[in-house]
This record gives structure tokens, sequence and C-alpha cells, in this order.
């Protein structure tokens, strides 16, 4: 009788050869915390040093919990607690919708840095003294010869409620080391040596880090987990160069609207985040501030504006502004789906538009050039299930519903530009179970409920530009008087400049 066997490749494979990008694996962390029931989650990234702290206020690990969950690949932790051991029980918080079930999210770690120092304190009133810690260093996972049960991590306890002392960190760096060493011993086919080199090189004191950084600190028996990740993967100090020099945002763009405060949310979001690059040891510049992302006062800037409801049939009823003038009560069928009830269930949707010329727009100019400025970078249809965000959608470069397709065939007939949306769809664990997203976390399973959704929304922007903004459209006649009116009003604006000029310039 055979048995599977597992080799320790098989943790490099399902977590850093399956994260696209470094942001995509800091969003995976900001799951964990989510689901952790934390409040904040910052992240700190040194440029000198290259040293990246990611810190969470969550309930924590107790030693129990971190070797059988933390540990083990797959667990079922988050998804069969005991009632009484549930953390919004113990926190007295709202409930909160699981985001990663398969337990692997935490490998994403390995794609930000080659090793990590781990600190856990659960919010258990008789665990609140001991702090867990552990090292871990991925390259050991990147071993072909080595199987996963042949590799030991060393775990140590602080107690008393305190933080490891530079002594402690240094003597569970030891003990890492000879774990290396007598697997060298057993598998000499491996050359393990670069990474002994690594483990010394490690060097990181908590102490010292929470007495120079603000923020969230596991001192004076407070609970969460700490990731110390050195030296931090030199991608992510590429991408936000990039985005300094103006080129891109892709770096942030992922990690900015984590959680949903903007769009067809009326309750503050669950968990707050931020990420400070310290470009010196004494200045730091947040990314992903809330002003960087979409906010109300920008929706309400909005030329056009949708919200509404779409039901289990794929049915829409909701309203629809064309500019000043609402229609409160609009109602979009889906023929497709043939009376019968939708896979992907019902959900909100809820999107503002910008017109791409500012002589159309109601905005006044500096708002129209500051909201058009975050269009170009991070314009696009979110999709967030329980406040939380589904990656990649959203991006700007990821047009899931091939409006600028349509939109490239005829732009009288189609209307809609994806990079001038900027709105949400909202879903429910509850009410959209069907919708699953994929291992790597990259958007949904391409099934039949994830084609029903992509459908019902491709005839919603279909029906909008038939009802509202074509020439023939039945509710089209303020829109085209309205755009018409800007324009010519736009156009006196600036002739009423031009002229102005002229005569200061002649005085």
């Amino acid at each position: 009788m055979a048995k599977f066997r597992t080799k320790a490749r098989a943790v490099d494979m399902l977590g850093r050869q399956q994260i696209a990008d470094a942001s995509t694996a800091i969003s995976e962390l900001f799951k964990n915390a989510h689901d952790a029931y934390a409040d904040h989650v910052e992240v700190d990234f040194f440029r000198s040093d290259l040293l990246l702290v990611i810190r969470d206020d969550g309930i924590g690990m107790t030693l129990k919990e971190f070797e059988s969950n933390w540990l083990v690949l797959g667990t079922d932790s988050k998804v069969a607690l005991p009632q009484g051991t549930q953390p919004h029980r113990l926190l007295n918080k709202l409930e909160r919708a699981i985001m990663g079930e398969k337990g692997i999210g935490r490998l994403a770690i390995a794609f930000l840095g080659p090793q990590v120092l781990v600190l856990t304190r659960s919010a258990r009133d008789d665990e609140r003294d001991t702090l867990v810690m552990c090292h871990v260093h991925w390259g050991l996972f990147a071993q072909p010869s080595l199987n996963l049960d042949d590799i030991e991590i060393p775990i140590r306890c602080i107690p008393a409620g305190n933080l490891p002392s530079s002594q402690d960190i240094v003597e569970l760096l030891k003990e890492n080391a000879a774990n290396i060493e007598l697997l060298q011993k057993k598998f000499p086919q491996c050359n393990l040596q670069s990474i002994l080199s690594d483990v010394s090189d490690f060097q990181v004191d908590p102490q010292n880090f929470e007495q120079a950084v603000e923020g969230l600190s596991l001192a004076d028996h407070k609970s969460g987990t700490h990731f110390y990740i050195a030296p931090a993967n030199e991608t992510i100090l590429a991408d936000i160069r990039s985005e300094q020099d103006g080129r891109t945002k892709e770096f942030s763009k992922c990690l900015l609207g984590f959680c949903n405060s903007t769009f067809a949310a009326d309750a503050p979001p669950p968990v707050e985040t931020a990420f400070r690059f310290w470009p010196t040891d004494s200045q730091f510049e947040d990314l992903i501030s809330p002003g960087e992302f979409f906010t109300k006062d920008d929706l309400a800037l909005s030329d056009q504006f949708v919200s509404g409801e779409i039901d289990e049939y794929g049915q829409f009823r909701g309203m629809v502004r064309v500019y000043d003038k609402e229609y409160p009560d609009h109602i979009i069928s889906w023929k497709d789906g043939g009376g019968k009830p939708t896979a992907c269930g019902p959900f909100r949707v809820e999107f503002g538009y910008l017109q791409g010329k500012q002589r159309e727009t109601m905005a006044d100019p500096d708002d129209w050039a500051r909201l058009n400025q975050k269009l170009e970078k991070i314009g696009g249809l979110y999709v967030y299930r329980d406040h939380i965000r589904i990656l990649p959608y959203g991006n700007s470069d990821i047009d899931w519903l091939d409006i600028e397709l349509r939109r490239n065939k005829g732009m009288g007939y189609y209307f809609f530009s994806y990079r001038r949306i900027y709105g949400a769809v909202g879903l429910t664990k509850q009410s959209n179970a069907a919708l699953r997203e994929k291992a790597g976390r990259e958007g949904f399973q391409k099934d039949k409920a994830y084609r029903q959704f992509k459908n019902v929304l491709e005839n919603l922007f279909l029906q909008l530009a038939a009802d509202f903004f074509r020439k023939e459209a039945p509710l089209g006649g303020y829109f085209q008087e309205r755009k018409d009116e800007l324009d010519r009003l736009e156009r006196a604006r600036r002739k009423r400049e031009q002229q102005t000029t002229t005569k200061r310039n002649k005085l």
C-alpha cells in the first residue's frame, strides 16, 4: 500500500510561486489580519536596511494554536471553531465573514523576503502572559531533496507579557542554525551554506523597533501578530520608486481600498490599513492613506451615477442620475436568465462616471483635474465581498467586463469607458457563496456562477447606454441637452479668459 508524501517544495509552490507580486502578498496578510478580528494592520518598510514589518492588533495565537494552525497547511481552524472560542465572542465584536479558508495565505510572506521573525500573543485572558516567537528561512522550502517533515521550526515563549530581548533573538537564531547544520549533514546533496549565512546576518530587535516607531505593540500583554521580514524583496523598493516618479501606481493600487468605505457602504471599515514607506529612518510617507483612494466626496462629483440592487433573477432596480437629473426607480431586466434564479445570487452595484472632456463635466476644473488623475491610475469597477476587496478586479489594467473592447467598436453606441468608472460591486459570502476564488486568489473561478455574474453586469452597462446615452435613447434627451449646454458654457468661459489675457498683455 502506497501513501502520498509531501516535499518541502510544496510550501514554496503554494506560497511564493502562487503570488503575482509583493502588493498581492501584503493584501493576503491584510486578509489574515481581518480574519483575526484586528482593528488595524500596519506595514512599515525601511529603505535603509530593507526591513519590512507587518503588525496587527488581532486576536493573536497561543503556542498550541501556532503549532497546530499557523504551521499546518490547509488548516480548518477558520472554518470549524467551537462556538465558545469564536474570536468575535472573545473580543466582543461583530462577527466577520472569513476571507481565507485554505490556510495558505500566510505562505505569501515567502514572496516578501527570505526570512521572517514571527511574534504573536493571544487575546485570551489565560494566555496574555506568553508571547510566542519563531524564525523561518523560506529558502529551506525550495530545496528539492527535503521532505516537509525534515524541517524543524524553532519556537520560543517569552513570559511576563514582555517583548523578546536581543539575546532571546540570538538564541533563537542559534537554534535554527543548529537545525540547518543537521540538515546539511543528513542531506549532503543540498547546499545550505547560503541559508546559514543569511541566518547569521539576520539582525532584528523588536524592543528597539517599538521604541523608535509608533504604532501597534505587543508589549504590556497586548495581543496581535507581528512579522519582521528581512531583507525584504527589492522589487518593493523598485515599485515604490516608480510610483514616486509618477510613472505608475502598480504597487499601491492593489492595497488601496482594501476595505470598502465609499461605495454603497454606510458602516465604517472593519479594519484600517496603513503602509508607511521610510526613505530615511526619521520620515515616512503613507502610500495608502484614505485620501489616496476614492471618497464619497469624489462620488458626489460624478457626472453620471448609478446605485441599485440586482436581484436573484439578474434584474437591476435602482437610481440613475444623469448629470443633475435623477431617475429614482429605473429597472433593467436580464433576458438571458430565462426567469430562473442565477447561480451567482443577488448583489449590489454602485458607481460614478466622470466625463472624459472637461467641457462636458459639471465638476469645476480643479476637481475634474484631481479626480481625472485618480481615474487614470486607479479607475475601474471594484469587487468587494463583505467589505473586503477581491483582487484583481478594479485594477485599471483589468477590464474584466470588456467595457473598453466594446467602446472601441463604437464610442457613441456603447458610451462607457472603463477608466472613467469608479465604483464597486458588493457581494456577501452568504448570498454569493457560489462565486469562489481561485487557489492563487487572483479572481473568481470561471464557472457558471461567474459567467452569469459577468453577463448580468455587462447587460447592465449595455442597457444603461441604450436607455440614457445614445442619440436614439428613449431617456437620452436630457443627457444630450445638458452636455451641449456645458460644452457651450465652457467654450464661452475659455473665450472670456482669452480676451482677458489679451487685454492684460496689451496693458
